[in-house]
C-alpha cells in the first residue's frame, strides 16, 4: 500500500514539473469529461448546457496547466540562481 502511494506521489510530482506528462494527462481528462458530459449525458440535460460545462472545465484545466508552467519556470530559475550564487561564493 505504501509503495503505491509513493508511486502516485512521484507521478504527481513528475506531472507538475514535466510539461509533456502534464499535457498527456490533461488530454485524457478532457476526453473523459467530454465522454461523461456530452456523449453519456446521464442527467439528460440539453446538449448546449453540457457543452458549456465542458468548455468551462476545459478552460479551468488549461488555466491550471498555465499556472504550473509559470510556477515551474520560476522554480527552475530560483534553482539556477542558487547554483550560480554558490559558485560565485567559492
Amino acid at each position: 500500500m505504501k509503495r503505491g502511494i509513493t508511486a502516485l506521489l512521484k507521478l504527481g510530482e513528475n506531472a507538475i514539473s514535466n510539461k509533456h506528462i502534464r499535457k498527456f494527462l490533461i488530454s485524457g481528462v478532457e476526453k473523459r469529461i467530454y465522454r461523461d458530459l456530452i456523449e453519456k449525458n446521464p442527467a439528460d440535460r440539453p446538449i448546449k448546457v453540457q457543452d458549456d460545462k465542458y468548455v468551462l472545465a476545459k478552460a479551468l484545466l488549461h488555466s491550471i496547466d498555465n499556472a504550473f508552467d509559470r510556477g515551474c519556470d520560476k522554480f527552475r530559475t530560483v534553482q539556477k540562481n542558487k547554483k550560480l550564487a554558490s559558485r560565485l561564493r567559492v
